[in-house]
Protein backbone atom coordinates (compact mmCIF):
# COMPACT_ATOMS: atom_id res chain seq x y z
CA UNK A 1 0.00 0.00 0.00
CA UNK A 2 1.22 3.32 -1.35
CA UNK A 3 1.55 6.35 1.32
CA UNK A 4 0.05 9.55 0.44
CA UNK A 5 1.76 12.93 0.85
CA UNK A 6 -0.03 15.66 3.18
CA UNK A 7 2.93 18.52 2.20
CA UNK A 8 5.12 18.79 -1.10
CA UNK A 9 7.84 20.76 -1.69
CA UNK A 10 9.81 21.85 -4.77
CA UNK A 11 13.61 22.66 -3.03
CA UNK A 12 16.51 24.20 -5.44
CA UNK A 13 19.68 22.08 -5.44
CA UNK A 14 22.51 22.65 -7.74
CA UNK A 15 20.25 24.89 -10.31
CA UNK A 16 17.79 21.77 -10.46
CA UNK A 17 14.61 21.00 -8.27
CA UNK A 18 14.10 18.45 -5.62
CA UNK A 19 11.04 17.00 -5.17
CA UNK A 20 10.68 15.92 -0.97
CA UNK A 21 6.97 15.09 0.30
CA UNK A 22 5.68 14.97 3.87
CA UNK A 23 3.87 11.71 4.47
CA UNK A 24 1.88 10.29 7.75
CA UNK A 25 1.54 6.93 8.22
CA UNK A 26 -1.39 5.46 9.61
CA UNK A 27 -0.57 5.68 13.52
CA UNK A 28 -0.03 9.44 12.67
CA UNK A 29 3.37 9.97 12.32
CA UNK A 30 4.89 12.03 9.81
CA UNK A 31 7.96 11.63 7.77
CA UNK A 32 9.97 13.40 4.83
CA UNK A 33 10.76 10.86 1.84
CA UNK A 34 12.71 11.93 -1.41
CA UNK A 35 11.68 10.67 -4.98
CA UNK A 36 14.73 8.24 -5.81
CA UNK A 37 14.00 8.32 -9.57
CA UNK A 38 14.47 11.70 -10.45
CA UNK A 39 17.14 12.38 -7.90
CA UNK A 40 19.27 9.89 -9.58
CA UNK A 41 18.80 10.51 -13.09
CA UNK A 42 18.92 14.67 -11.71
CA UNK A 43 23.12 13.34 -11.01
CA UNK A 44 23.23 12.09 -14.22
CA UNK A 45 23.38 8.45 -13.12
CA UNK A 46 21.72 5.16 -14.47
CA UNK A 47 18.21 4.84 -12.63
CA UNK A 48 17.73 0.97 -13.61
CA UNK A 49 21.43 0.17 -12.01
CA UNK A 50 20.70 2.30 -8.90
CA UNK A 51 16.88 0.27 -8.72
CA UNK A 52 19.42 -3.03 -8.68
CA UNK A 53 21.12 -1.50 -5.91
CA UNK A 54 18.34 -0.73 -3.81
CA UNK A 55 16.78 -3.91 -4.27
CA UNK A 56 20.06 -5.80 -3.41
CA UNK A 57 20.52 -3.88 -0.01
CA UNK A 58 19.05 -5.23 3.20
CA UNK A 59 18.43 -1.24 4.51
CA UNK A 60 17.47 0.53 1.71
CA UNK A 61 15.29 -2.50 0.27
CA UNK A 62 13.21 -1.93 3.31
CA UNK A 63 12.73 1.32 4.14
CA UNK A 64 12.39 2.53 0.64
CA UNK A 65 8.33 2.77 -0.54
CA UNK A 66 5.68 4.07 -2.55
CA UNK A 67 4.46 7.35 -1.99
CA UNK A 68 1.57 9.14 -4.13
CA UNK A 69 3.44 11.78 -5.32
CA UNK A 70 1.98 14.96 -7.77
CA UNK A 71 4.29 16.66 -10.31
CA UNK A 72 1.76 16.77 -13.81
CA UNK A 73 -0.37 14.02 -12.26
CA UNK A 74 -0.53 12.26 -9.26
CA UNK A 75 1.45 8.80 -8.96
CA UNK A 76 3.73 6.60 -6.78
CA UNK A 77 6.99 6.77 -7.10
CA UNK A 78 9.90 5.27 -5.01
CA UNK A 79 10.67 7.38 -2.21
CA UNK A 80 12.94 7.54 0.59
CA UNK A 81 12.70 8.50 4.00
CA UNK A 82 14.75 11.73 4.53
CA UNK A 83 16.60 10.01 7.58
CA UNK A 84 18.14 7.60 5.10
CA UNK A 85 18.65 9.81 1.92
CA UNK A 86 22.76 9.96 3.39
CA UNK A 87 22.83 6.22 3.75
CA UNK A 88 22.12 6.20 -0.27
CA UNK A 89 23.61 9.14 -1.54
CA UNK A 90 27.40 7.75 0.41
CA UNK A 91 26.48 4.36 -1.21
CA UNK A 92 27.29 5.30 -4.21
CA UNK A 93 31.50 5.34 -4.96
CA UNK A 94 32.27 9.09 -6.77
CA UNK A 95 35.36 7.00 -8.34
CA UNK A 96 33.48 4.72 -10.50
CA UNK A 97 31.25 7.77 -11.74
CA UNK A 98 31.69 9.37 -15.45
CA UNK A 99 34.86 12.49 -14.91
CA UNK A 100 31.75 14.78 -15.90
CA UNK A 101 29.52 13.68 -13.27
CA UNK A 102 31.78 13.34 -10.11
CA UNK A 103 31.43 17.24 -9.07
CA UNK A 104 27.73 16.57 -9.28
CA UNK A 105 27.34 13.36 -7.41
CA UNK A 106 30.01 15.36 -4.68
CA UNK A 107 27.98 18.06 -4.34
CA UNK A 108 25.07 15.87 -3.60
CA UNK A 109 26.78 13.80 -1.17
CA UNK A 110 28.19 16.85 0.84
CA UNK A 111 24.70 19.28 0.73
CA UNK A 112 21.73 17.17 -0.90
CA UNK A 113 20.73 16.16 2.57
CA UNK A 114 20.92 19.07 4.87
CA UNK A 115 19.30 21.28 1.98
CA UNK A 116 16.34 18.67 1.99
CA UNK A 117 15.80 18.78 5.61
CA UNK A 118 16.32 22.24 6.36
CA UNK A 119 13.00 22.74 3.90
CA UNK A 120 10.89 20.80 5.72
CA UNK A 121 13.03 20.53 9.46
CA UNK A 122 15.41 23.40 9.72
CA UNK A 123 15.41 25.32 13.40
CA UNK A 124 12.46 27.67 12.13
CA UNK A 125 10.08 24.40 11.51
CA UNK A 126 11.37 22.43 14.86
CA UNK A 127 10.61 25.13 16.76
CA UNK A 128 7.59 26.16 15.24
CA UNK A 129 6.53 22.39 15.72
CA UNK A 130 7.72 22.47 19.46
CA UNK A 131 5.90 25.37 19.98
CA UNK A 132 3.07 23.89 18.51
CA UNK A 133 2.96 21.19 20.83
CA UNK A 134 2.85 23.72 24.00
CA UNK A 135 6.75 24.07 24.72
CA UNK A 136 8.37 27.20 24.78
CA UNK A 137 12.26 28.43 25.52
CA UNK A 138 14.99 26.62 26.65
CA UNK A 139 13.34 23.02 26.49
CA UNK A 140 13.23 24.10 22.32
CA UNK A 141 16.90 25.02 22.78
CA UNK A 142 18.25 22.34 24.05
CA UNK A 143 16.63 19.70 21.50
CA UNK A 144 17.44 21.47 18.44
CA UNK A 145 21.02 21.40 19.83
CA UNK A 146 20.62 17.86 20.88
CA UNK A 147 19.40 17.04 17.04
CA UNK A 148 22.39 19.74 15.89
CA UNK A 149 24.88 17.50 17.46
CA UNK A 150 23.70 14.28 16.17
CA UNK A 151 23.18 15.33 13.08
CA UNK A 152 26.45 16.74 12.08
CA UNK A 153 27.95 13.17 13.78
CA UNK A 154 26.20 11.64 11.07
CA UNK A 155 27.32 13.16 8.43
CA UNK A 156 30.87 12.69 9.72
CA UNK A 157 30.55 9.28 9.90
CA UNK A 158 29.00 8.55 6.47
CA UNK A 159 31.67 11.10 4.90
CA UNK A 160 34.27 9.06 7.05
CA UNK A 161 32.82 5.91 4.73
CA UNK A 162 30.59 4.28 7.71
CA UNK A 163 27.43 2.67 6.20
CA UNK A 164 24.43 3.96 7.21
CA UNK A 165 23.36 0.50 9.09
CA UNK A 166 26.42 0.22 11.14
CA UNK A 167 25.07 3.90 12.92
CA UNK A 168 22.68 2.20 15.29
CA UNK A 169 25.32 -0.23 17.03
CA UNK A 170 27.58 2.76 17.12
CA UNK A 171 24.92 5.27 19.07
CA UNK A 172 24.29 2.35 21.48
CA UNK A 173 27.84 1.54 22.05
CA UNK A 174 28.01 5.84 22.89
CA UNK A 175 24.54 5.59 25.02
CA UNK A 176 25.55 1.95 26.76
CA UNK A 177 29.12 3.88 27.75
CA UNK A 178 27.48 6.99 28.83
CA UNK A 179 24.11 6.01 30.28
CA UNK A 180 24.68 1.84 30.60
CA UNK A 181 21.96 1.56 28.80
CA UNK A 182 21.08 1.19 24.99
CA UNK A 183 19.28 3.37 23.00
CA UNK A 184 16.07 1.07 23.06
CA UNK A 185 16.80 0.20 27.05
CA UNK A 186 16.57 4.06 27.63
CA UNK A 187 13.40 4.22 25.64
CA UNK A 188 11.92 1.33 27.79
CA UNK A 189 13.18 2.76 30.74
CA UNK A 190 10.95 6.22 30.05
CA UNK A 191 8.11 4.30 28.91
CA UNK A 192 8.37 5.40 25.17
CA UNK A 193 7.34 2.97 21.89
CA UNK A 194 10.44 2.40 19.59
CA UNK A 195 9.98 5.06 17.08
CA UNK A 196 9.37 7.71 19.40
CA UNK A 197 12.02 10.09 19.73
CA UNK A 198 14.05 9.45 22.70
CA UNK A 199 15.48 13.42 22.97
CA UNK A 200 12.09 14.59 22.80
CA UNK A 201 11.76 12.90 25.82
CA UNK A 202 15.03 13.49 27.42
CA UNK A 203 16.00 15.56 30.63
CA UNK A 204 18.04 18.90 30.80
CA UNK A 205 20.60 16.87 31.68
CA UNK A 206 20.30 13.59 29.87
CA UNK A 207 20.35 15.79 26.64
CA UNK A 208 23.13 17.83 27.57
CA UNK A 209 25.55 14.74 28.53
CA UNK A 210 24.22 13.23 25.12
CA UNK A 211 25.47 16.39 23.07
CA UNK A 212 28.75 15.72 25.11
CA UNK A 213 29.84 12.39 24.12
CA UNK A 214 28.25 12.96 19.85
CA UNK A 215 30.44 16.03 19.90
CA UNK A 216 33.30 13.94 21.57
CA UNK A 217 32.26 11.09 18.64
CA UNK A 218 32.62 13.62 15.98
CA UNK A 219 35.89 14.69 16.72
CA UNK A 220 37.49 11.41 17.19
CA UNK A 221 36.05 10.23 14.07
CA UNK A 222 37.35 13.41 12.09
CA UNK A 223 40.84 11.99 12.79
CA UNK A 224 42.58 10.71 9.91
CA UNK A 225 44.28 7.68 11.06
CA UNK A 226 41.08 6.59 12.82
CA UNK A 227 39.41 3.45 11.59
CA UNK A 228 38.38 1.41 14.47
CA UNK A 229 34.52 3.36 15.12
CA UNK A 230 33.62 1.04 17.76
CA UNK A 231 36.58 2.06 19.64
CA UNK A 232 35.41 5.80 18.91
CA UNK A 233 32.39 5.21 20.39
CA UNK A 234 33.67 3.50 22.96
CA UNK A 235 35.94 6.66 24.10
CA UNK A 236 32.96 8.90 23.42
CA UNK A 237 30.94 7.03 25.57
CA UNK A 238 33.57 7.30 28.27
CA UNK A 239 33.68 10.87 28.06
CA UNK A 240 30.17 11.13 28.15
CA UNK A 241 29.98 8.67 31.15
CA UNK A 242 32.34 10.94 32.75
CA UNK A 243 30.86 13.90 32.92
CA UNK A 244 27.72 12.16 34.03
CA UNK A 245 29.81 11.31 36.93
CA UNK A 246 31.02 14.17 37.65
CA UNK A 247 27.21 15.58 37.49
CA UNK A 248 25.74 12.89 40.01
CA UNK A 249 28.65 13.14 42.39
CA UNK A 250 28.69 17.20 42.42
CA UNK A 251 25.04 17.63 42.79
CA UNK A 252 23.67 14.08 44.38
CA UNK A 253 21.28 13.44 41.62
CA UNK A 254 21.00 10.78 39.27
CA UNK A 255 21.29 11.74 34.98
CA UNK A 256 19.41 8.67 33.88
CA UNK A 257 15.43 8.97 34.24
CA UNK A 258 12.19 7.90 33.55
CA UNK A 259 11.08 11.13 32.75
CA UNK A 260 9.03 11.83 29.46
CA UNK A 261 5.95 13.64 27.80
CA UNK A 262 4.18 10.60 27.25
CA UNK A 263 1.08 12.28 29.28
CA UNK A 264 1.14 15.26 27.72
CA UNK A 265 1.55 13.61 24.24
CA UNK A 266 -1.49 11.77 24.89
CA UNK A 267 -3.55 14.81 26.13
CA UNK A 268 -2.71 16.26 22.88
CA UNK A 269 -4.16 13.24 20.96
CA UNK A 270 -6.72 12.98 22.86
CA UNK A 271 -7.54 16.83 21.80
Amino acid sequence: MSLKSIQQKQIEFQDEQITAVMVQDENGRENVYVPLRPLVEGMGLDWSAQYRRIKKNIVLREVCTSVVVTTTQARETLCIPISHLNGFLFGINANRVKANIRPLLLAYQQNCYRVLFDAFNGIESMTRFYQAMGHEGSWIDKRIDKHTSSTDLTDVWLIEGMPIESHGQLHDIISQGTFGVTVSEHKQLKGINADDSLPDNMTKMELLVSAIADETAAVLSQDENETDYADVAKRAGAVGKGSAKLFEETTGRKILSKSNNLGKRLADRKE
